[in-house]
């Protein structure tokens, strides 16, 4: 199971070794540097816990040319911190060097100064650390398939691909959450939040396109409940993201598109009909209130008729503007489905369509090329309009 809180530079080993160890300079009594035999493999430093803080450290020295550090401290919750392939290593005359970071985009030069099949020391401007890194079979823990995880990753030169499709939040303790992000094929962001009351008619509640992914040769970022993610790494199933002064690493877990995403791409993909393109005004109004009919009348200049005028003005792209004698007053959005229009505030309130986001169902009775005829219904009572086209 992968951890979730990694630090991309979360170790700092040099400050590790020439704090906890003792120089000099020179390791006279220890082995030669000998590049005949590989470091590649891992390596802890010293044999256990170096200053009672219950963590042990060391790096995984990769074939290449790669080092990731790592820390593990054997917690219940989130044992590991790796740096992953933050440094690197080369051969340089008769030794091995590595960089390994400091922080904010530098890094230590440190040279393996004497190396055997078993154990290696590290100088640093010419001190040599008494304190042997010691060769292990595997990392503690489960960090081998932590580490193999990571090493299916992609870093780099991200496409669009990598990236489709809905990626849920995951907590510290690597419990996969109810919510999360939709990306699509054009990197618009959607919200996915859990929708948590009792007899919802959704399980999710949406925020439909609320960024888009920036993608470019150098950088991925994903916007995300106010926050800019920076992509880190992702394969078919995971996700990691930096973020933040401190670079935390959050991770998100792949998972099945959610029916209301699909609602929602349905809508947004829907094509509104030509016909109903236009602005539309009323001239004829009928109600029924329970078991009589209180209005049935025809809207022309009187003063009296003209509080029962309405316009209406669809457009193309779902958005919506009605309003009455005073001219259009509000701006929301609708959608046609088995010969029904469904009229509200916002998109989101179309694909969230609950008991908690109220939408309008307006029945078209009829309509023709300059003709429109709406009814709304409710038990035994409902209204009725009837438009023409404005020219």
């Amino acid at each position: 199971m992968m951890k979730h809180s990694y630090y991309l530079t979360v170790l700092m080993l040099l400050l590790g070794i020439f704090t906890f160890s003792s120089c000099s300079d020179d390791n006279n009594d220890g082995p030669s540097a000998d590049v005949n035999r590989s470091i590649v493999g891992v390596w802890q430093i010293a044999e256990q816990d170096l200053n009672g803080d219950g963590a042990i450290q060391g790096i995984v020295v990769h074939e290449d040319g790669t080092v990731t550090e790592w820390l593990y401290t054997a917690s219940a919750q989130d044992p590991y911190k790796f740096g992953f392939k933050t440094g690197k290593w080369s051969v340089n005359g008769n030794h091995y060097e590595m960089q390994l970071p400091k922080g904010a985009g530098t890094y230590y030069m440190v040279t393996v100064a004497g190396n055997t099949d078993s154990q290696m020391y590290l100088a640093y401007n010419g001190k040599t650390s008494v304190v042997p890194f010691h060769r292990l079979d595997q990392l503690p823990g489960d960090g081998d398939a932590t580490l193999q995880l990571l090493e299916s990753l992609k870093t780099g030169n991200f496409t669009m691909s990598d990236l489709m499709g809905y990626w849920a939040y995951t907590g510290d303790d690597g419990t996969v959450y109810n919510s999360g992000f939709y990306i699509d094929a054009e990197g618009n962001v959607s919200e996915v939040e859990n929708y948590p009351y009792e007899h919802s008619l959704i399980e999710h509640s949406i925020k439909y396109h609320t960024g888009k992914v920036t993608l470019n040769a150098y950088l991925c970022t994903i916007p995300y409940q106010g926050t800019t993610y920076e992509l880190y790494g992702v394969n078919d199933s995971i996700m990691l993201c930096k973020y933040g002064e401190s670079q935390q690493v959050q991770m998100f877990v792949r998972q099945e598109v959610p029916q209301e995403i699909k609602r929602a791409e349905e809508i947004a993909n829907s094509k509104v009909p030509d016909w109903l393109v236009g602005t539309w005004e009323s001239v004829h109004y009928k109600e029924k209130n329970g078991s009589y009919i209180s209005e049935d009348i025809d809207i022309n200049e009187s003063e009296w008729t003209q509080q029962f005028y309405h316009q209406l003005v669809f457009a193309s792209d779902h958005k919506l503007q009605q309003g009455g004698r005073s001219g259009l007053n509000s701006a929301e959005s609708f959608y046609v489905i088995d010969n029904v229009i469904y009229m509200t505030e916002s998109l989101n309130n179309l694909i969230n369509n609950s008991l908690y986001a109220p939408v309008e169902c307006w029945e078209i009775v009829s309509h023709s090329n300059d003709e429109l005829v709406l009814k709304w219904s409710y038990e035994d009572s409902y209204k009725i309009y009837t438009y023409k086209r404005k020219q």
